[in-house]
């Protein structure tokens, strides 16, 4: 896919008289274009694809981390009041917010 060296491939298959035969001639333009308008394109696409896949991983690996912090730390306020609720007396009966 790089056409290092195509040329040389080509000029094996010339005549002495500068002629190409009419199979390697149409092998090597249908190469060329298969190869510079269609597979290149589609490699270009695939490589394309798996880094925005690994780069949509890796934001969505940090946001998890990050949620997870945040998650102990509101965790660990929350126990203050939670501990504060569970030691106050029980009372029975209805509760009325008016005096």
């Amino acid at each position: 896919m790089t056409f290092d060296d195509w040329g040389e491939i080509a000029r094996s298959h010339f005549s002495e008289e500068g002629n190409m035969q009419f199979l390697p001639s149409m092998f090597f333009a249908s190469f060329l274009l298969i190869v510079s308008f269609t597979l290149l394109p589609v490699v270009v696409a695939v490589l394309l694809d798996n880094f925005t896949t690994a780069t949509r991983q890796e934001k969505d690996l940090q946001i998890t981390k990050k949620a997870a912090l945040e998650s102990v730390d509101t965790v660990g306020s929350i126990d203050q009041v939670v501990k504060i609720l569970l030691s106050a007396p029980n009372q029975v009966g209805p509760i009325n917010p008016r005096p």
